[in-house]
């Protein structure tokens, strides 16, 4: 009705012509999705027609319960088999099969790679705290704080964090705008977005070196610098 120039109210009454047919206008629906959010909604005029291809059945209960009573009804009815039929909300998932699988397989390589990362992290935190435990030691016996120590040796890895997250940040921010970009309906990115992500990877990084290094500060520094 918009496309024509009409308003809902305007419209109902009219007449609409084609080639093929004529009818008049009984009614004006809102607008909604008739394929995927990929791409926008196209204006649609629903006919009724006696030779129609597709009937669509409201149900309740279980799926194949009602499929299997229409299968009998049709045959009873019409004297043959029933065409195939199928579920709508079957029919709608398949037009996100494709998004679906990539969102799989996105999730997947993404634990990986936290996974690989953190033990890799986990295994550095390691080497360095063997380097510094003399260090960690005497600053520990001229009265260095644990927050303070932790604060120390966590400091070198969130500096490389954050310079990390400053290289991946605009990759990730074009990565996800062209994405988008194959929705005629999408959200809009915010700074929110990227920063959520870092927030929660320095905090993963923060707690495994922490951990490993709560490990030293356990130790008594009196024995540590007399074995040395």
């Amino acid at each position: 009705a918009q496309l024509m120039g009409f308003s809902p109210r305007e419209v109902l009454g009219k007449r609409i012509s084609s080639e093929d047919w004529s009818d008049r206008v009984i009614g004006v629906v809102a607008d909604y999705h008739q394929v995927s959010l990929h791409s926008a909604i196209e204006p649609l005029i629903i006919r009724h027609t006696l030779f129609g291809r597709q009937l669509l059945v409201r149900y309740s209960g279980a799926p194949s319960t009602a499929i299997t009573s229409l299968n009998k009804t049709y045959e009873r009815e019409m004297g043959y088999a029933a065409p195939e039929s199928g579920l709508l909300s079957d029919q709608l998932q398949h037009l996100y099969a494709a998004d679906s699988l990539r969102a799989e397989l996105m999730n997947l390589f993404t634990a990986l790679t936290l996974i690989i990362a953190l033990l890799g992290l986990a295994g550095l935190a390691s080497f360095q705290v063997e380097q510094r435990k003399r260090e960690v030691a005497i600053r520990k016996i001229q009265g260095a704080a644990p927050g303070h120590l932790l604060r120390l040796l966590n400091r070198d890895y969130l500096q490389l964090c954050l310079f990390a997250s400053l290289i991946v940040a605009p990759l990730a921010w074009y990565g996800l705008g062209q994405y988008l970009s194959d929705f005629a309906y999408h959200i809009n990115l915010s700074w929110w977005h990227l920063c959520i992500p870092v927030l929660l990877v320095s905090s993963l990084a923060v707690l495994v070196i922490s951990l490993r290094s709560w490990q030293l500060l356990r130790l008594n520094p009196a024995e540590h610098l007399r074995h040395e």
